[in-house]
C-alpha cells in the first residue's frame, strides 16, 4: 500500500523497519479505492479526466438517520453524488455512495474541493483533493 501511496523501498524500510521493495512501475491510482473520508487522486495535465470514488459509510450516530449531501463548489472540477440522500435506518447500517470528480485539462496545480453530508444533527465533511501533474 504504502508503494502505491508514492513510498519508494527506502521509505517503506524507515516506516515498517522491513526490507520491502517496491516496483518501479506504481499504480498511485490504487489508492482511490481505499474507503477512506478524503478523496484524493493523481491526473496528468492537460489531459480530460472522469474518476469515479466508490464508498462505503457505517451508521455509528443514532438509530434512524438520513443524510444529504452537499457540494462545496469549485469551478475548476465538476463533482456529483449519486445516491444524494443516505437513509440509514439503524445503528451500524452499511450504505454505498459513488462521488465523480471530472475536469477538463488543467494545468500543473492542486484542485481542493469537499462534500458534505449532513442531518439535522451532524454534519461530516470530505475533503476531495485532485494533484495534476505531468
Amino acid at each position: 500500500m504504502l508503494c502505491n501511496l508514492g513510498y519508494y523501498s527506502t521509505k517503506v524500510k524507515l516506516i515498517s523497519s522491513k526490507n520491502n521493495s517496491c516496483s518501479n512501475t506504481i499504480d498511485r491510482s490504487l489508492v482511490r479505492v481505499l474507503n477512506y473520508p478524503a478523496l484524493a487522486i493523481d491526473v496528468k495535465s492537460n489531459t480530460s479526466f472522469n474518476i469515479k470514488f466508490e464508498r462505503t459509510v457505517t451508521n455509528v450516530g443514532i438509530g434512524k438517520s438520513i443524510y444529504k449531501a452537499s457540494i462545496l463548489p469549485n469551478p475548476k472540477i465538476k463533482i456529483t453524488v449519486v445516491s444524494e440522500t443516505l437513509t440509514l435506518k439503524s445503528l451500524y447500517e452499511k450504505q454505498s455512495f459513488v462521488l465523480t470528480v471530472t475536469g477538463n485539462e488543467l494545468p500543473t496545480q492542486t484542485v481542493i474541493s469537499s462534500f458534505l453530508w449532513s442531518n439535522d444533527i451532524q454534519n461530516v465533511r470530505n475533503p476531495i483533493i485532485v494533484n495534476v501533474s505531468d
